[in-house]
């Protein structure tokens, strides 16, 4: 119940944060897309909660979100100061939608310790058309709704 309530905590208090730190942010860096937005079980049952501005993972991993590409279908998020590594660096998170019930979509941290967004950005992409081995030869992630 106490590490609920902590992660409870923690969550409201990025999210708070991220919503501080988007509010001078242009209209076309708001559009997001709704697949990747709620609160999810990985297949490693991982947990997690993303927002427009955050990415939470575990309590443990949080991410600022500084740009959501809706297009590409990726997101480039700056790593918390507080994270257990690559503190104040920024990561991608390319993702893709699924058809396997009950996972809706997946996604692969393409990098997480860039110096910069734009480095992050233009950091090569995930292979999004082959979900099995298109994280750097690995699968990506599978993620399923709470």
């Amino acid at each position: 119940m106490r590490e609920l309530l902590l992660s409870l905590i923690i969550f409201a208090a990025v999210v708070q944060a991220g919503c501080r730190a988007n509010q001078h942010r242009p209209d076309d860096q708001l559009k997001i897309d709704s697949l990747v937005v709620g609160e999810f079980l990985d297949d490693y049952n991982s947990h997690y909660w993303i927002s427009e501005a955050s990415w939470i993972q575990d309590s443990s991993y949080a991410f600022h979100v500084v740009t959501w590409n809706t297009d590409q279908k990726y997101i480039i998020a700056r790593n918390d100061s507080l994270n257990p590594s690559e503190a104040g660096l920024y990561s991608r998170i390319d993702y893709v939608e699924l058809s396997m019930e009950p996972y809706t979509w997946a996604f692969c941290l393409t990098t997480y310790d860039a110096t910069t967004a734009a480095a992050a950005a233009a950091h090569h992409s995930a292979d999004q058309g082959n979900p099995r081995t298109g994280c750097s030869g690995f699968p990506f992630t599978r993620m399923r709704p709470l």
